[in-house]
C-alpha cells in the first residue's frame, strides 16, 4: 500500500475485543438487546428468538464457539455453556473470549473510533442489509449517528468466476497486479471508475490499452492532447487522484507501452538487453 501512496493505520479488532477494550460498549448492546431484535427483525423473515444473544465467541476451555448464553447480570456479567460442558460467567471488563456479532460490531465501532466516513460493497447496501440495520443500532445504542456513506460494487478478475473474495479464493493482492501495472495506474483503475460501477482487473491483452488509456489522460492533463472541457475537467481530477503524493510538474516521458513490448519480445524477454 505504501508504494500506491496509501499509508494506513491498521486497528486489530481481535486484539482489542481480547484486550476488553470494548467492554463497555459490548455492555450497552447487552442492555438494549431487545431494542436490537426488534431492530433486526424488522428485515427478517422468520424474527429472532428471545434467547438470540449480540454476541459470540469461543470457549475458555476447549476453544470452539458451540456457546450458549444466558443469565445476564444487567452489568459486564454473562454466563456461557459451551457444548463441551464447560460453563463460565464472563467479566467483559477482564475476560476477553466474546465479541459481538458483526451487525453490531459495525455500529459498535463507528460510535467508538468516531468515523464520520465509511464505504461499503453493495450486498451490505441492500435494502435491509447490515448499513440499514447498524444506522439504526448506532443511534439508539451508541448515541452515534452513522457516518456518510457510498456504496461500491465489486471488483472482478477479467476471465474469472465471479467478484475478488476470499472466502472464494478468488482473489489478486496489489502485489499480483503491481507486477503488470505501475502504481499510478493502479489508483487510476479505481479513480477512473464510479464507485458504484463493477470493474475488471485485466492481465490479458486488454493490459496494452489500459497503458495506451492511461497515456492519454496524462497527454490530456498536460494539454498535449485535446478533449471537451467538460471531459478535460473530468479527466483532470480522475489524473490528479491517480498521482501518488503529488502531481508531475511536466508530462513524463512516454514510450508507447505497444513498442515497448515488442521490443522486448524481440530480445527474448531480456531486459538487460
Amino acid at each position: 500500500l505504501p508504494l500506491l501512496g496509501i499509508y494506513p493505520e491498521f486497528l486489530y479488532q481481535a486484539q482489542r475485543y481480547r484486550a476488553c477494550w470494548y467492554a463497555e460498549a459490548m455492555k450497552l448492546a447487552l442492555q438494549h438487546k431487545q431494542g436490537i431484535i426488534a431492530i433486526l427483525n424488522q428485515w427478517r423473515a422468520e424474527p429472532l428468538a428471545d434467547y438470540w444473544w449480540p454476541v459470540t465467541g469461543f470457549c475458555a476451555q476447549c476453544g470452539k464457539d458451540d456457546l450458549t448464553f444466558s443469565l445476564y447480570d444487567g452489568s459486564y456479567g454473562l454466563t456461557y455453556t459451551c457444548g463441551c460442558g464447560f460453563v463460565k460467567k464472563v467479566d467483559l471488563r477482564k475476560d476477553g473470549e466474546l465479541s459481538l456479532l458483526w451487525r453490531v460490531d459495525w455500529p459498535m465501532r463507528w460510535a467508538y473510533e468516531k468515523v464520520d466516513f465509511e464505504p461499503g460493497g453493495k450486498d451490505h447496501s441492500t435494502v435491509g442489509g447490515s448499513y440499514t440495520t447498524a444506522k439504526d443500532i448506532v443511534s439508539e445504542v451508541y448515541s452515534w449517528q452513522a457516518p456518510y456513506y457510498v456504496m461500491y460494487d465489486f471488483i472482478r478478475i477479467k476471465g474469472g468466476v465471479g467478484k475478488i473474495s476470499s472466502s472464494t479464493g478468488e482473489v489478486v493482492t496489489v502485489q499480483d497486479v503491481l507486477t503488470v501495472y505501475e502504481p499510478m495506474m493502479v489508483r487510476w483503475l479505481f479513480a477512473g471508475t464510479r464507485s458504484n460501477t463493477e470493474f475488471a482487473v485485466s492481465f490479458d491483452a486488454d493490459v496494452i490499452k489500459n497503458y495506451e488509456d492511461f497515456d492519454r489522460l496524462e497527454r490530456v492533463y498536460f494539454g498535449e492532447e485535446t478533449c471537451s472541457e467538460q471531459q478535460r475537467e473530468k479527466l483532470r481530477r480522475i489524473y490528479e487522484l491517480s498521482c501518488i503524493d503529488s502531481v508531475p510538474s511536466s508530462l513524463p516521458y512516454q514510450p508507447s507501452f505497444r513498442h515497448l513490448t515488442n521490443v522486448l519480445q524481440m530480445h527474448g524477454l531480456d531486459i538487460s538487453a
